[in-house]
């Protein structure tokens, strides 16, 4: 017998049951790679879109809280979810608190009200407390952040606060 006989005449030497379970664990195993592991993968990059209808008229003094919606249109994980805020001008409007799941209250820090993690195509609820403090017009923009950067499209109205 040749060196070349060797390894195949060894081989040849293995039970049939050995071959079976090597057959069986290598199926199992690349099931395990092609099917769980891409659903733990968290990367790519988030993206995610705030939804909902901004009111057009507000009467000074009141407080409104604004139903809106945060949709993780990525695959992987956003971990710090963060609704951007923009008044412009400052002093018409304050957003000064976000709900959400409509269990969280976070106040309005820096221009951003942040959550926790959002996982990819999961959608959470949020109510915007708006006040109206005087008379004007403001241009309010929301837009979906992950921390201080923005991820997604923006959503925005000119906002008209009335004496009441």
């Amino acid at each position: 017998m040749g060196a070349r006989g060797r390894p195949l005449a060894l081989l040849r030497r293995v039970p049939a049951q050995v071959w079976l379970v090597a057959v069986f664990a290598t199926i199992v195993i690349g099931g395990v790679f092609g099917t769980i592991v891409p659903l733990l993968k968290t990367g790519g990059d988030p993206r995610a879109e705030v939804a909902g209808q901004l009111p057009s008229q507000l009467v000074a003094g009141e407080s409104v809280e604004q139903p809106l919606a945060l949709d993780n249109t990525s695959g992987g994980v956003i971990k710090h979810t963060c609704l951007l805020v923009r008044l412009d001008p400052a002093g018409i409007v304050d957003l000064p608190e976000v709900r959400f799941q409509g269990l969280d209250t976070e106040p309005l820090r820096d221009g951003r009200v942040c959550g926790g993690q959002l996982s990819g195509q999961e959608v959470i609820s949020l109510r915007a407390r708006l006040v109206a403090l005087r008379p004007g017009t403001v241009r309010l923009t929301l837009t979906a952040g992950e921390g201080a950067r923005p991820i997604g499209p923006s959503i925005g109205r000119t906002v008209t606060v009335v004496a009441h």
